[in-house]
């Protein structure tokens, strides 16, 4: 169950008994978002540089994500699903019709290739 409680200015959501996210209500500064988002798309050590990672919630506020070659849907009030797709094939379908991902099936022949060695290799 999520216990959410406010302490001082930032909030804290557990699940049972681990945290699962903190808020903090306080005004960013552009920047901070541009060097927090240079540094996990830069960094080697950084899981979006070394695994397929997306997420998306759908009109109907169902949260699609995709980590790797793991699809997985969660919506309220029902149990999530979850399935390992079988290959490269499988998930650039699965990022251009779930994830509304077009430009996957713009891509070179190169670039085709490319990406599929990447995700044969972190899958």
């Amino acid at each position: 169950m999520a216990t959410p409680y406010l302490m001082g200015h930032v909030l804290h959501l557990f699940i049972e008994t681990a945290m699962l996210y903190a808020f903090y209500f306080l005004p960013l500064a552009k920047i901070d978002l541009i060097v927090g988002n240079w540094y996990v798309s830069t960094h080697p050590e950084s899981p979006f540089r070394n695994k397929l990672i997306a997420s998306r919630v759908d009109e109907h506020g169902v949260r699609h994500t995709l980590s790797g070659n793991k699809y997985q849907r969660h919506q309220v009030g029902q149990p999530s699903q979850s399935k390992i797709l079988d290959d490269a094939d499988e998930i650039l379908m699965q990022l251009k019709d779930v994830f509304l991902m077009d430009s996957v099936s713009q891509l070179t022949p190169s670039e085709r290739r490319e990406l599929t060695v990447f995700l044969e290799n972190t899958a």
